[in-house]
């Protein structure tokens, strides 16, 4: 009975040891697990703060594409309308040089028939002194 009552005091001993070192061993592990998520707490507000910045820089960019994209559209239909507009007077300005081109062609066509009609008046008138030329000998 005595070496039972060692033996069983010697496993006392040890399955208190056990149990201290057990204890502690928790202990260490509730620490540690306290300091992770401490840590992982600190990372997520961290990764929440960096995230709520990004979006509001996101958002910004979104703004200045949108005003952007309006202002384009606006010198789009400006740079339109004055290509239109310039395309008409271009043709405008293209009409009128036709017309001055054929009211010149028929200035030019006036004159030649006028100097014929000279050519033949100077001959005529010629022919005229000729005869009272002609006569007065």
């Amino acid at each position: 009975m005595a070496t039972f009552s060692f033996v069983s005091s010697i496993v006392q001993k040890s399955l208190t040891s056990s149990s201290d070192q057990l204890e502690k061993a928790i202990e260490d592990v509730s620490i540690k697990a306290k300091e992770t998520e401490s840590k992982v707490y600190k990372l997520i507000q961290q990764n929440y703060h960096d995230y709520t910045a990004f979006q509001s820089y996101v958002t910004g960019l979104a703004s200045q594409i949108g005003s952007l994209q309006e202002e384009f559209g606006k010198l789009s239909h400006q740079i339109e309308t004055e290509t239109m507009t310039k395309a008409v007077e271009s043709s405008t300005k293209k009409d009128a040089i036709k017309k001055k081109i054929r009211e010149t062609e028929e200035l030019i066509h006036k004159l030649s028939t006028l100097d014929d009609i000279c050519t033949k008046l100077e001959l005529f008138h010629s022919l005229l002194s000729a005869e009272d030329t002609v006569k007065a000998v």
